[in-house]
């Protein structure tokens, strides 16, 4: 694991974080509850980067952001949220993560006296982020290491259309089994890495320090026919490695039905990792989880996967209103809050909302969208995508920076 020491910000940026009135050094003792100025502290509104562009572009972001929205107010403050692969920044010949991106980026936070939050980037969603990562490339290799999805009929779904066989969908995502021991063994040590940097971060920067996420829209291939998917669906070795972690994980019980199978393994996966971001000392009111209950491969994951108990909070992808199955957010949130979630663990107190468009060009749906979040008190809330611009999810231009330059100003 890389030193703590290797955060180094530089001597400019330090000092005008401590001379900016902007920044708080004390933190409060939790983020939910307070968007609209409710609590101590402003809410906090994170356009986000879908990674972490050189230091120049860097700069000219975030200023041209807080020109454009301006820095907030009362109510609310300006920052910025930035995606971070360990499995895809990674240097050297065993892969290591390689932090020097997120440093750079940081530091140029810490110049402008700028919020952050990182958002910790999934591993499917590591080949179309920016280039294709060596290690998960190194890792497909290997059949125990692929998720093969079977329909009824025992063929791989969908035809595999590049590189191993295997499943990937529309978008080319690849999906690697989280729990194959090899896949592991990288997962742990590159999460642990870039976990140290960040924790290193929170403890010089409490000020500029939002959270973290663990992996965005963790889940597994396939639709969530009837709110599940059987184990049976996948191949053998994904279900042996998974039985097999969720045992050594002392997991309440150790008897999996077919139709909870999909929920404990992704719910699994976000337990794991919200606990090695606890340990590397990030505030577990500053974790969390970062579900899609809805997206683009209709693979609509049940809340209950994003719950962590005690671990950290719960963070949801928001696409345009209406798009949760219940049909609004508001909706899944009160089920989120309400309900019993058969686990054993009680449900987390926070609630963010870490990505998110009203995928609409009317000013009307965009303000409404904005409302609907700050009624419901989600903080931190990522209006998506601030840099770069991607054509039906930018802000730059469109009526979602009206409505968020509304809100700030």
């Amino acid at each position: 694991m890389p030193s703590l020491d290797r955060l180094v910000f530089s001597a400019v940026g330090a000092a005008a974080y401590y001379a900016s009135g902007l920044v708080r050094r004390e933190v409060a003792d939790s983020n939910s509850g307070q968007a609209g100025g409710r609590g101590d502290s402003p809410a906090y509104i994170l356009p986000a980067f879908w990674y972490a562009p050189d230091r120049k572009a860097a700069v000219r972001e975030i200023q041209d952001m807080k020109r454009l929205l301006g820095e907030g107010n009362g109510r609310f403050r300006l920052g910025v949220s930035v995606f971070v692969r360990h499995m895809g920044d990674v240097a050297g010949k065993d892969f290591h993560y390689d932090p020097s991106s997120l440093e750079a980026f940081l530091d140029v936070c810490v110049n402008e006296g700028t919020p952050v939050f990182i958002n910790t980037g999934g591993v499917q969603w590591t080949e179309v982020a920016y280039r294709e990562s060596p290690l998960i490339q190194k890792l497909m290799q290997s059949p125990e290491n692929r998720v093969i999805l079977k329909d009824g009929e025992g063929n791989v779904f969908p035809a595999p259309r590049k590189r191993q066989p295997g499943f990937q969908d529309r978008n080319g995502l690849s999906y690697l089994c989280m729990y194959s021991p090899e896949v592991q063994h990288y997962w742990n040590r590159n999460l642990s890495e870039l976990a140290d940097v960040v924790s290193a971060f929170s403890s010089q920067y409490p000020g500029l320090f939002v959270g973290m996420s663990t992996e965005n829209e963790t889940d597994l291939p396939g639709k969530w026919a009837g709110g599940r998917v059987l184990g049976s669906d996948y191949n053998s070795d994904y279900n042996r490695h998974f039985v097999s972690a969720y045992k050594a994980a002392s997991c309440e019980g150790n008897n999996i039905s077919q139709n909870d199978f999909r929920v404990f393994s992704v719910r699994l996966r976000n337990i794991l990792s919200a606990n090695m971001l606890l340990a590397a000392g990030i505030p577990k009111n500053r974790i969390y989880t970062h579900i899609s209950t809805e997206d683009a491969e209709t693979r609509a994951s049940p809340l209950e996967v994003g719950i962590v108990g005690s671990a950290g909070n719960l963070g949801v992808v928001w696409w345009g209103a209406g798009h949760f199955p219940s049909g609004s957010l508001a909706a899944a949130k009160n089920s989120a809050v309400g309900a019993g979630n058969g686990f054993g663990v009680p449900y987390c107190q926070g609630f963010g909302i870490l990505a998110s468009n009203p995928l609409s060009f009317s000013p009307a749906a965009s303000r409404a969208f904005l409302e609907e979040a700050i009624r419901l008190c989600a903080n931190p809330i990522v209006p998506y995508c601030w840099w770069p611009y991607f054509t039906g999810y930018g802000i730059k231009g469109l009526p979602f920076e009206s409505a968020l330059r509304e809100v700030l100003k």
